[in-house]
């Protein structure tokens, strides 16, 4: 049996996080996600378009503590055979590794693949790309300032993508 911790990584997107209902389950009618800063605004009374801008230019300070993400990750992967950790911190400012902060890019399901295949001893003949992202039905874009303040190098699109049809961040609010 191998067992590997759930790759996950919240510093693309600190701010997103699950509605739940009185009864814990996740509120996703429109999208799996919800953007905290927004719904609080949106929640007390702010317009659509005000939340959306105090969204995009919203400082999330402490929320970005990219150490902070890994650490949590490190611990959960401290006695498995397979490790994300050091792959995330290796490579997060240079490509996109995750869609949402649960959807990992294609780089990383490999990577894991790959650690399994060692772990068990068989030949890893796996590329290093994949010619589609398996993952990527659901997306939400990085904030220019989270960019800044990760120095992130890579190109994201500025559009949330729900179940693999494209829309504009104001309909996602608008759907609160």
């Amino acid at each position: 049996m191998i067992s590997w911790p759930s790759l996950y990584f919240s510093g693309y997107n600190p701010e997103l996080f699950y509605l739940k209902n009185e009864c814990g389950a996740p509120v996703n009618d429109t999208f799996d996600y919800h953007i905290l800063p927004v719904f609080k605004e949106y929640a007390s009374g702010e317009s659509v378009e005000a939340c959306i801008s105090s969204y995009q230019n919203r400082d999330p300070g402490n929320a970005l503590r990219v150490d902070k993400a890994i650490s949590l990750l490190e611990q959960k992967e401290r006695n498995l055979p397979v490790k994300t950790s050091d792959f995330i911190m290796d490579n997060f400012r240079s490509e996109k590794l995750f869609h949402t902060f649960n959807h990992p890019a294609s780089k990383g399901l490999l990577h894991v693949a790959g650690q399994m295949l060692d772990s068990l001893g068989i030949s890893n003949d796996l590329p290093t790309t994949l010619r589609f992202e398996a993952l990527a039905s659901t997306t939400c874009p990085i904030t220019s300032i989270v960019r800044e303040h990760l120095s992130l190098r890579f190109e994201d699109s500025a559009s949330v993508l729900i179940k693999g049809v494209e829309q504009s961040l104001l309909f996602d609010v608008r759907s609160y």
